[in-house]
């Protein structure tokens, strides 16, 4: 088979199912992070941060340099940045930096106790990479996390700035970058953090509970300022093939995300899980769990769509990123493109190229497919 006239032929295909039924073309979704590369977060125009890997500085703590006041209002920035880059997608994910500091040598923390080092690319956006977590006991957990200040009212007034400077033009879904399970293993380490599930389970409890507490809090700060989609996000390496982390972690979290869906959902919104986990595509957890939807995944092929489409209800939306051949294949599943919002990454190439060359969309001008999210306003 002739790959390349394969190729054509689904696009072709595509666009012209598109353009004849225009009320099933996905909505397309900008995530805050790519979803190749889990373990990196990027913050566009960042620059400060990357100069904090100069020679001059690596004889001195960071922290003589940047305070955690400073490093937020960097972030902060670059999320707008990130916003506005935005215009012609449907939704723009926007994270809340939360609680980020310099432990030194281009190594920061953030509130749940992670650890992430400040890559060193010259140009591009700053990536952090994830590498592990400041906690090895609870009295740890205690004196490094659980003693972060209540950051809900900055939290309302960011994604109100953020929803005051997009004029409508676009929704803004919002998120903080991690969730119940991820607070509790990338702070510790993974093994340690399945150990403390049978072996210590109240303090596993006592750290879910929480951080329950801290995400209802900052759903609702971001429900205050007009958001009406929270995403809550559930790292993939948390959940191990073979391992049925799932069912390890039902008896613990269901409880906590049944209250966060229910908070978000009584006033509106919708609650997403953010999590490109085979087990969490393929059962019924997250159904159960109370979230609306499921993404942005990376699928790898229809299968594992249908599959989702399956575990899940007909009533949840599903989100995913994938790439032509299967664009075509999607859109000609009438029932999928209904249901789906695609997930792509803003680099750029698709404002310069526009959309009917890289995926087959026909974007419009900011603020003409308000028809297409106005559930999610």
């Amino acid at each position: 088979m002739d790959l390349h006239a394969y190729g054509k032929e689904m696009a072709v295909q595509m666009y012209s199912f598109v353009q004849d039924s225009e009320k099933i073309r996905p909505r397309l979704l900008s995530p805050f992070y790519n979803p190749i590369m889990p373990d990196v977060v990027s913050f566009s125009r960042a620059d400060a941060l990357r100069r904090s890997f100069k020679r001059r500085f690596l004889r001195s703590p960071a922290n003589r340099f940047f305070s955690r006041d400073s490093i937020q209002k960097i972030l902060e920035r670059a999320v707008e940045i990130k916003v506005e880059a935005d215009a012609g997608y449907d939704i723009s994910v926007a994270l809340y930096p939360y609680g980020f500091r310099f432990l030194g040598q281009g190594v920061l923390s953030d509130g749940a106790g992670r650890t992430f080092s400040l890559l060193h690319a010259d140009e591009g956006p700053v990536q952090l990479l994830y590498q592990g977590g400041t906690c090895r006991t609870i009295q740890d957990w205690r004196s490094k996390v659980a003693k972060i200040p209540d950051d809900t009212d900055n939290i309302r007034s960011f994604f109100n700035s953020l929803r005051a400077a997009t004029q409508e033009r676009i929704a803004l879904a919002g998120t903080v970058g991690f969730g119940l399970w991820d607070a509790l293993w990338m702070s510790f380490d993974f093994p340690t953090a399945v150990r403390m599930l049978s072996m210590d389970p109240e303090a596993a409890r006592m750290i879910f509970r929480y951080w329950c507490s801290f995400h209802a809090a900052a759903a609702g700060a971001m429900l205050d300022a007009g958001l009406k989609m929270i995403v809550l996000r559930e790292h993939p390496a948390g959940f191990p093939e073979s391992w049925g982390m799932s069912r390890i972690l039902d008896p613990f979290l269901r409880e906590y995300c049944q209250e966060l869906a229910r908070i978000v959902i009584q006033r509106g919104g919708m609650l997403f899980l953010d999590c490109d986990a085979d087990e969490m595509i393929e059962t019924d957890y997250p159904a159960h769990w109370g979230f609306n939807g499921i993404g942005p995944l990376r699928f790898r092929d229809l299968d594992d769509l249908i599959a989702a489409k399956k575990s899940m209800n007909d009533t949840l939306i599903l989100a995913g990123l994938t790439t032509l051949p299967i664009f075509g294949q999607i859109f000609l599943e009438k029932s999928l493109a209904s249901r789906l919002i695609l997930a792509q990454m803003n680099d750029g190439w698709l404002a310069r190229n526009g959309a009917e060359e890289s995926s087959g969309f026909r974007f419009t001008e900011p603020g003409k497919h308000r028809g297409f999210v106005s559930w999610i306003r």
